[in-house]
Formats: structure tokens, C-alpha cells, sequence
């Protein structure tokens, strides 16, 4: 078995074929969510109950979420942390999550990335699930383009809104700066 640090994937032709089955089941179907249900909020963090579990026992789970506006390159970024390799294969309606364990300093973590944030696709009705995204993320990546300077201010104010909301705790956000191969077309300064 190959082990990587988590920054550097493990490449596909690795895997020897064989795809791995999900330890949790959830992944493989949409989960219904109701304004107000903490449940899904709550669930496995961090869970004890499995055989496979690391020495300590417990089997670490975070969920990632991808925010930022549309057309910014999120569903691009999680096929490449998915390793899909083909457009057609990200062109998925409805919730894409996507699911990797990886070894980072020795201990079995696993990372469920979540492209769920489409705001510009949702009816005033639907708004539920933006306040989902921002109330189950264990850490959120705010994706914006440097070729769309509003996409930049979205950012920017998705971070106040983020901070405001889980106040309380002390949440990673990671802002990322995407389509920089597209430089001429560059709306937003390096500073």
C-alpha cells in the first residue's frame, strides 16, 4: 500500500483498479436536510465504532466545504481533488461530495469535500441549504476567480458571513485565487 502526506494525492494508476468502498454509506445518497435538524450537523466527527479505526480508536472525519460563486471553478477543483480526469464525469446534478483517506502525520484521516454551494441556482425557497453549507463545514475553502473581480467580493463577504455564523469557534477558511492560468484576462491584483 502507497501512503502519501495529504498534499500529495495518490495518483490513480496506483490504485491498482480496484475502487475502494465507502465507510459511509450517507456519501452515495443525498441526505434531506430541514431547517433548524442539527442531526446531520452532529454527526461522526470523530467515531469510535469502527473495527478498522487507527490504534487510538477513533477514525477522523472532516467535512470540507467548497463555497464561492458560480462559475468560479469549485467543481473543477473537487474533480481534481477526486481524481476524475474526465469533463462529463463533473457535470453531476445535485450534491456532489466526494471522499479521500489519507495518512498526515501518521493517523488515518478521511476528508469528505462538499460542492454543494450553487446560490445563483437556488430559489428564495431552497436558501436552506447555503445555511446548511455554513453551519456542518469542519473547514471551508472560498473559491473565487482572478478574472472576476465581483467573484472577489463574494469571497470576501462569504468569509464576514462565515466568521459571523460559527463565531464561537475557530473554523480553517482557506481562500483560493483560481483560473490563474488565465492571466491576461486577470481582474484581480496579486496584493
Amino acid at each position: 500500500m502507497v501512503r502519501r502526506r495529504a498534499s500529495s494525492p495518490i495518483p490513480s494508476s496506483l490504485h491498482g483498479g480496484k475502487h475502494k468502498q465507502s465507510q459511509h454509506p450517507l456519501l452515495a445518497q443525498s441526505a434531506s436536510y430541514q431547517a433548524g435538524d442539527v442531526k446531520l450537523r452532529l454527526q461522526a466527527h470523530c467515531s469510535s465504532d469502527s473495527e478498522e479505526s487507527d490504534s487510538s480508536g477513533y477514525e477522523c472525519l472532516y467535512r470540507v466545504i467548497l463555497l464561492g460563486d458560480h462559475g468560479v471553478g469549485k467543481s473543477s477543483l473537487a474533480g481534481i481533488f477526486a481524481g476524475i480526469q474526465e469533463k462529463e464525469a463533473q457535470n453531476c446534478i445535485g450534491e456532489d461530495m466526494y471522499e479521500r483517506t489519507m495518512t498526515v502525520d501518521g493517523e488515518e484521516t478521511t476528508l469528505i469535500l462538499m460542492d454543494t454551494w450553487e446560490a445563483e441556482k437556488q430559489e428564495e425557497d431552497q436558501k436552506w441549504v447555503q445555511d446548511y453549507c455554513m453551519q456542518v463545514g469542519s473547514a471551508y475553502v472560498i473559491v473565487y476567480s482572478i478574472t472576476d473581480r465581483s467573484s472577489f467580493e463574494s469571497a470576501s463577504e462569504l468569509r464576514i458571513q462565515l466568521r459571523r455564523i460559527r463565531q464561537a469557534e475557530n473554523i480553517p477558511i482557506i481562500l483560493v485565487g483560481n483560473k490563474s492560468d488565465l492571466v491576461r484576462c486577470r481582474e484581480v491584483a496579486v496584493e
